[in-house]
């Protein structure tokens, strides 16, 4: 069937784009991403470059809401021969008052607030390992680290379950939540991101890397994968971080 669907010129379900709608991921990038690169290479030496570096300090020092808790979420990767990235983003999540409820007590009627959550992107970085070398993780958690002494509001860390028990055996040992998150495991991370997405209810920051993960998520009923000609790396950290911010 798949065939002749092919030869017919109509796409098969394992073809179909997961988010059908470019102009809606356009207008939920609204925020500038405060690093000076959104993709950079890092270097496995010592000595040779660290992650704070293309950090915008005038924005760490005065972040947006600092009263609201981060969710950081990892996707790991570690070698250039994998053409992979490691993705980190930041979310937190803030209450809206959508509409009111009528609420019956003791003979009186209260109007109440019916709240809902809308989840803010605060960054998103993806990173590169060098030609031929590993990433190092201890740059990494170096970076974690260093948010901590900014006074970085961080409720919870979070990472892939590819690898990732030894950085956050680290985290916890610096006084930080962690747990482990997949979104390859189950579709309901992306299901999720697409409603939010689709609700206006999730606000993103500029990046064209994000946008271009998403827009080439393909969805076969079973499982949201990125095609050949693309990744998702970047896109897999947001989703962690907005599943582990949201089940707070």
């Amino acid at each position: 069937l798949v065939a002749i669907m092919n030869l017919a010129g109509i796409r098969s379900i394992s073809d179909m784009a997961f988010i059908r709608s470019v102009s809606i991921i356009n207008e939920s990038m609204t925020l500038k991403n405060p690093f000076n690169k959104d993709v950079f290479i890092l270097p496995f030496d010592d000595g040779k470059g660290e992650i704070m570096d293309f950090m915008d300090m005038d924005y760490f020092k005065a972040i947006r809401y600092p009263e609201y808790k981060r969710f950081i979420h990892l996707d790991y990767a570690y070698s250039s021969n994998t053409f992979d990235r490691l993705g980190i983003a930041s979310v937190y999540s803030r209450i809206d008052d959508v509409n009111t409820y009528q609420y019956v007590s003791e003979d009186k009627i209260y109007d109440l607030p019916d709240t809902e959550k809308t989840f803010i992107i605060d960054f998103a970085i993806a990173i590169e390992p060098a030609k031929g070398q590993e990433i190092s993780l201890k740059k990494v958690e170096r970076f974690i680290k260093y948010l901590k002494t900014l006074h970085y509001p961080i409720a919870r860390i979070s990472a892939d379950t590819f690898q990732s028990k030894r950085s956050l055996q680290e985290f916890e040992l610096c006084g930080f939540q962690t747990e482990s998150i997949s979104v390859d495991r189950s579709r309901d991370p992306y299901i999720f991101y697409r409603q939010l997405l689709n609700r206006r209810k999730i606000i993103q920051v500029k990046h064209d890397l994000l946008k271009f993960e998403l827009i080439n998520l393909k969805d076969d009923g079973i499982k949201v994968d990125h095609k050949t000609t693309s990744t998702k790396d970047l896109a897999d950290a947001v989703c962690g971080a907005i599943t582990s911010c949201s089940t707070s």
